[in-house]
């Protein structure tokens, strides 16, 4: 017994509008329904049962799979809104009040402010003193520039160690209390803090809060964070990029003697050869004018002692004389 074609638009579905259908069309690779259910379906084969009632409903399973995919697709659009919403939510909580301060480079004249893995900030007095408890802890948040936008406060510094820096591309360091930033700043002294300066902690991960040196030329950026015993509370801008002095690539040092130019070694030549003529001529001179004193000086002889002689006088014998 033939299968009475009724059977199949017993239920037949909702109208679709001509870009649902134009849509249905390219997913499932047949013709556009007509207005009369099925006929688009049967015209293929002109059957109305066996083969006919197979494509039938192999089209019908086709566009089932196809509003099947796109319900996915919307199902799939939503809860990624919705994650991003619980993110934004969460971020909002942990987000503390925005100060209008900028971080930045030290404006003080003074050698190193920034090497090849420090830099040296101005301290931020007269920021968040009239807003902050004295027991309220000030941290500094160092991070990549390119990371800047993905950051988050973490629930607690420890989230961020100095030793995750490469995998997380942001630390947090040099906690300290308010008091250790007077307002106002006093002239004598240099209020600065130098990032990157500890090497001792450097792999001691019971020391997250590390001042460690940058491993490389950056560029980063940083900004600061109060904390009380449970969240964040306020928080300052993000700096402008800070790009450390990068070193030269060793490969590219050339540790051969430069060239030089042939006028460069005749100049160096002469003058080397007239040197050795006017040393030796003076060593000639020196020479000849001590040997000839030594050859021409006369030996001062002293005078010969006068002798002189008495004539003696014979001494007649009295008694002679007398006779």
């Amino acid at each position: 017994m033939p299968v009475q074609p009724y059977l199949f638009a017993a239920s037949p579905p909702l109208p679709l509008s001509i870009e649902e259908e134009e849509e249905e069309e390219k997913c499932t690779g047949v013709p556009k329904m007509d207005k009369v259910y099925g006929r688009g379906l049967m015209r293929q084969d002109h059957k109305w049962g066996g083969e006919g009632e197979r494509n039938l409903s192999t089209q019908l399973s086709q566009r089932h799979s196809c509003r099947t995919e796109k319900e996915t697709s919307v199902i799939e659009v939503m809860a990624l809104s919705v994650v991003l919403l619980i993110g934004v939510t969460i971020n909002a909580v942990h987000a503390g009040e925005l100060v209008n301060y900028t971080p930045h480079l030290t404006s003080e004249k003074m050698g190193g402010k920034i090497t090849a893995s420090t830099f040296v900030l101005e301290q931020p007095r007269c920021v968040f003193n009239k807003s902050v408890d004295p027991t309220d802890g000030i941290w500094l948040v160092v991070a990549l520039s390119k990371a800047v936008d993905s950051f988050m406060n973490p629930k607690a510094p420890a989230d961020l160690p100095y030793q995750a820096f490469e995998k997380n591309s942001y630390y947090m360091t040099l906690n300290t209390v308010i008091s250790n930033y007077p307002c106002p700043k006093e002239s004598k002294n240099i209020a600065v803090l130098r990032v990157g300066s500890e090497t001792g902690c450097v792999l001691d991960r019971s020391r997250p809060d590390c001042n460690g040196p940058l491993p490389g030329p950056g560029p980063y950026r940083v900004k600061f964070l109060v904390m009380n015993s449970t969240d964040f509370i306020k928080e300052s801008k993000w700096s402008d990029p800070i790009t450390l002095i990068q070193g030269r690539n060793p490969n590219s040092i050339v540790v051969e003697p430069r060239r030089r130019r042939i006028g460069t070694i005749a100049i160096a030549t002469i003058l080397s050869i007239l040197s050795a003529i006017v040393l030796a001529a003076f060593i000639a001179i020196l020479i000849y004018k001590y040997s000839n004193v030594c050859e021409t000086a006369n030996i001062a002889r002293g005078h010969d002692p006068t002798i002189v002689r008495y004539t003696t006088h014979q001494i007649c014998d009295q008694s002679s004389y007398k006779s």
